[in-house]
């Protein structure tokens, strides 16, 4: 399972039974942080993949896109 299966799986259970002022929004923020420092320091091979795939743009007008992580491996 990756984290990003987990976490779909608890925000579809939490959408499902939870009351809608269940949770402090600091407390939600501290727990979608520590989710994403998560996948952000351990991702999967295949997230890694996915996520060093996406394109940005280092200047306010795109003229061009680059990858966000270069293609290091063959």
């Amino acid at each position: 399972m990756t984290v990003q299966d987990g976490v779909l799986a608890f925000a579809e259970l939490w959408v499902a039974n939870a009351p809608k002022d269940a949770v402090e929004t600091s407390d939600l923020f501290r727990v979608t942080r520590a989710v994403l420092d998560e996948f952000y320091e351990h991702p999967t091979a295949a997230e890694a993949d996915v996520w060093g795939g996406f394109s940005y743009s280092d200047g306010q007008i795109e003229a061009a896109f680059e990858k966000f992580v270069p293609a290091w491996r063959p």
